[in-house]
């Protein structure tokens, strides 16, 4: 079911690519971006609701990046700039290292866009400082979240995050980068539909600083009427994407789920119908995940295939088929996971 949806809407945006939608007024994004995690946030700068957006690809596409983006300034008149280095990254380590562009290893380069040269060129800059995790690196990640557009209150949550993986109490607290997502969760109260950045592409582009962030809300239901404009079916889709849950690690590392809270035990709970499967660490980035997360992670999958319910507890979680407890998964600490 999930998987019927993920593969109508990869064919469906593939409209995006007709170049007469230019005559017609309508959005025209070069085939090689539209399969991109990027898409929608370049739309947005396309139509002015994102002044700037920074985005990574692998260093063997730089000749197709440099295409699209030529094309897309002979249109649009946007300006870019293209990394003069690349990035070895272990994201579920918290892991970045910065090489030469000539390095052999395969790497992730940078691109920065916008209507405004001046921009584009300071986003590149930036990205390169914040992401060399130097003592001074949250200076320019703030200057960088601040000239991506990114509500001030989200700015400012982000400097609560740190780069420091072997700071324990960062760890346990969800103050590191890569479980800013869950520290998002742990700040709020109540969870707009408008803000799951556990989905399939959420409609912003950052992590807000809750899940009903006022500023945030605004920029996603701009990017919403931007779709139902351009392409009424797309919105649909994406409603249905932002109505599935999840069971969160990381945002390489999770489970969408298709079904509906359970509202009957005082307990966080979903039954469900449907899973899918979000697991790409190691093909994406250098380095393994630890041994003992995997073993885990694929516990969890065989449970949720025989299962129809997910209940979360403090220490675990477990899952079910008709109220009947099929197994328990612990977790390493109370929030290393979360059921959105």
């Amino acid at each position: 079911m999930i998987d019927d949806h993920l593969y109508k809407y990869k064919k469906l945006i593939n409209v995006f690519s007709d170049k007469t939608r230019v005559r017609e007024g309508k959005t025209y994004i070069p085939p090689f971006l539209i399969n991109n995690d990027i898409f929608e946030e370049l739309i947005g700068v396309i139509k002015g609701v994102k002044p700037v957006m920074e985005m990574n690809f692998y260093d063997q596409n730089i000749e197709k990046i440099e295409e699209s983006f030529m094309e897309l300034e002979e249109i649009y008149g946007l300006k870019y700039k293209i990394s003069d280095y690349k990035f070895l990254i272990n994201s579920f380590k918290d892991e970045s290292s910065v090489v030469e562009r000539s390095d052999p290893r395969r790497g992730l380069m940078s691109v920065s866009v916008s209507p405004d040269k001046k921009k584009a060129e300071r986003s590149e800059y930036l990205f390169l400082k914040k992401s060399e995790l130097k003592s001074d690196s949250k200076k320019y990640s703030h200057e960088f979240a601040t000239l991506m557009g990114y509500p001030e209150c989200c700015v400012n949550f982000a400097k609560k995050i740190s780069g420091d993986k072997n700071n324990e109490k960062a760890k346990r607290e969800n103050l590191l980068w890569s479980k800013i997502e869950i520290r998002s969760f742990m700040e709020s109260d109540e969870h707009s539909k408008l803000l799951n950045i556990f989905t399939i592409n959420p409609l912003i582009p950052h992590i807000p600083c809750n899940l009903n962030c006022e500023p945030s809300k605004e920029y996603a239901t701009k990017m919403k009427k931007v779709f139902k404009d351009e392409f009424p079916a797309i919105e649909e889709l994406i409603n249905y994407f932002l109505d599935l849950h999840a069971l969160f690690w990381h945002y390489s590392e999770k489970f969408l789920i298709h079904g509906k809270n359970d509202n009957s035990i005082k307990e966080r709970a979903v039954k469900y119908d449907d899973i899918q499967e979000f697991s790409y660490s190691e093909d994406r980035f250098y380095g393994e995940t630890e041994k003992e997360f995997k073993e885990k992670f694929e516990k969890t999958k065989e449970l949720l295939l025989q299962g129809n319910k997910i209940v979360m507890k403090k220490d675990s979680f477990n899952i079910l088929k008709d109220d009947v407890l099929l197994g328990s998964v612990e977790k390493d600490y109370e929030y290393s996971c979360v059921l959105f």
